[in-house]
C-alpha cells in the first residue's frame, strides 16, 4: 500500500528533483535546503495528523510524504519565477534534438548507475528478510547511521558536479580542475574524519 501510494506520486517527487536541482545549477543551495526543513516539518505534522487523528495507517504515512514534497516543489517553484534566468518564452518550448541527445547522454549512464545500487539493495534486504524481525531492525537502524554518515560525501557529490558543470559551460577549464582537486582534499579529509568517528564510537 505505502510502496503504490509513492509510485502514485511520482512525478511529485520529480517535480521537486528537477526543480531543486535547476536552482542548484544557478548556485542556488540554500533554496532547496529551505524546502526540505519545511518538507520535513510538514510531514511531521502531517504524519501525526494522517496517521493519529484521520486514523488513515499507511497510506496516511505515505500521502503525508507525497503532500511534504509537493509543498517544498510549491516552494522552489516560487524561488524559480522570480529569477529572470529561468523565463521561458514560446520559442524555449520548440524541441530541440540536439540538447535532448545531450540530456539523454549524460542522465541515462546516471540512472543506470542509481538502478544498480538500488535493485542491489533489494536483492540484500531480500536476504537479510529471510532473518527475522531482530535482524531487520538491526539492518535498518545500520542503515539509518550509514546514511547519517554518508550524506556529507552525497553533499560533496552534488556540489563537484554542479561546479566543474557550471565552469564547463562558461569554459572556465582551469576552475575544472582546481575545483576538482580541492573536492578530492576535501573528500579525503572528510572520510579520515568520519572513519575516526565510526572507530571511535
Amino acid at each position: 500500500t505505502y510502496l503504490t501510494t509513492m509510485y502514485a506520486g511520482t512525478l511529485i517527487v520529480m517535480a521537486y528533483n528537477m526543480s531543486a536541482g535547476f536552482l542548484r545549477s544557478v548556485g542556488d543551495g540554500k533554496s532547496p535546503l529551505i524546502a526540505m526543513g519545511i518538507a520535513g516539518s510538514c510531514n511531521i505534522v502531517l504524519d501525526l495528523l494522517f496517521v493519529l487523528v484521520f486514523r488513515w495507517g499507511i497510506i496516511g504515512a505515505a500521502f503525508a510524504t507525497l503532500l511534504a514534497q509537493l509543498i517544498a516543489f510549491a516552494y522552489c517553484l516560487s524561488v524559480i519565477v522570480r529569477m529572470s534566468v529561468f523565463s521561458l518564452s514560446r520559442a524555449d518550448w520548440t524541441p530541440d534534438g540536439a540538447v535532448m541527445v545531450t540530456l539523454c547522454r549524460l542522465g541515462i549512464p546516471l540512472a543506470l548507475a542509481q538502478m544498480i545500487v538500488v535493485v542491489g539493495g533489494i536483492v540484500a534486504q531480500s536476504a537479510i528478510n529471510t532473518y527475522g524481525y531482530v535482524v531487520v531492525a538491526g539492518f535498518t537502524a545500520t542503515n539509518k547511521l550509514h546514511g547519517l554518515l554518508d550524506c556529507s560525501a552525497t553533499a560533496l557529490g552534488a556540489a563537484t558536479s554542479i561546479f566543474i558543470g557550471q565552469n564547463w559551460g562558461a569554459n572556465r577549464l582551469d576552475r575544472v580542475k582546481s575545483g576538482l582537486r580541492r573536492a578530492v582534499v576535501i573528500g579525503i579529509v572528510l572520510a579520515c574524519f568520519i572513519m575516526a568517528v565510526m572507530i571511535a564510537f
